[in-house]
């Protein structure tokens, strides 16, 4: 991929002698620099996109997916994607879905002279998931359990996520690749995890590395919880909601996924090894009864009894 600027050579008659051809690889400078944010952000990209024929091209190489530079396209009849409404003639802010299916606010604006549009996008989720939880989630956990202090009402303190790889001790390529998927699951480096105690009949050693796992907290943590809501828990094969029986007690869920594909952020080609994966979702909750109503309240499509 290479881009072209032509600018013609005139002598003092204004007649043309030549054509300087420049020719700039994008990946130098182009590209980075739009990729990169003013502020930190998990979700934060920009976007160059143009249209062609009756669908929208990426002519920039993406955060959240790779290789995608003048190959990836969407339909102009999927309105709901802010780059189709900047290419239908929309500017300025508007809410839409990505090209992941995942909730964002976007900026679009024409770029002058050119066939291109520019879109800052952010997703929803990083932006209101704080709001939300004081101005919604707090009032009707208040009315529900009568608490007489905000600072009574739980709140999520953590998300763990956990992919065993029992495989790992007998091929540590397997382990690498486990890791590398929980990398763009998480959006942050997992850490590895060792067998505390030697198991013969599994062929096991003590501090055999065994899988890995990643900690999300913060705003992290909550764009990851609307992408579990959101995107990932709709495209199990039929689902019918997460379980009510994982809570440990005290406040705590568990919620087990048979495949890492589920999460857009995987490309179905690239991934060598089906793998299932453990989340964990720990808050202040005093009993199963509340952390259940906070999870609710937070999009979690429980089951019905």
């Amino acid at each position: 991929i290479h881009f072209d600027v032509f600018a013609p050579i005139l002598n003092d008659r204004n007649v043309p002698l030549a054509v300087l051809v420049l020719r700039v690889n994008p990946y130098d400078y182009l590209y980075p620099l739009i990729q990169s944010w003013p502020t930190s952000s998990k979700s934060a990209e920009t976007l160059i996109i143009r249209r062609d024929g009756d669908s929208i091209l990426y002519v920039n190489e993406l955060r959240q997916i790779s290789n995608t530079a003048l190959k990836l396209r969407i339909p102009l009849t999927n309105i709901k994607v802010p780059a189709v409404q900047a290419v239908l003639g929309h500017a300025g802010i508007i809410e839409g879905l990505d090209y992941r299916g995942v909730r964002v606010l976007a900026d679009m604006r024409p770029v002058p002279g050119t066939p291109w549009f520019m879109i800052a996008k952010v997703d929803q989720s990083e932006i209101f998931s704080e709001l939300k939880y004081r101005t919604e989630i707090v009032p009707a956990m208040m009315k529900q359990f009568g608490y007489k202090n905000k600072l009574q009402v739980p709140r999520l303190k953590k998300i763990v996520i956990n992919m065993g790889v029992g495989e790992a001790t007998q091929d540590t390529k397997i382990l690498d690749d486990a890791a590398a998927d929980l990398a763009l699951i998480a959006g942050q480096r997992p850490v590895l995890t060792r067998s505390r105690k030697s198991i013969s009949n599994f062929k096991l050693r003590a501090g055999a590395t065994v899988g890995c796992k990643a900690t999300l907290r913060g705003k992290i943590m909550y764009e990851f919880l609307d992408r579990l809501v959101s995107v990932a828990l709709p495209r199990i094969r039929d689902f019918r909601g997460a379980p009510l029986t994982s809570f440990d007690g005290r406040g705590n869920y568990t919620l087990g996924l048979s495949e890492q594909v589920v999460f857009p952020e995987l490309e179905l080609d690239k991934v060598k090894r089906v793998q299932g994966l453990d989340l964990v979702v720990v808050t202040s909750s005093r009993t199963d009864e509340e952390a259940k109503t906070l999870l609710q309240l937070m999009g979690v499509p429980f089951a019905k009894k």
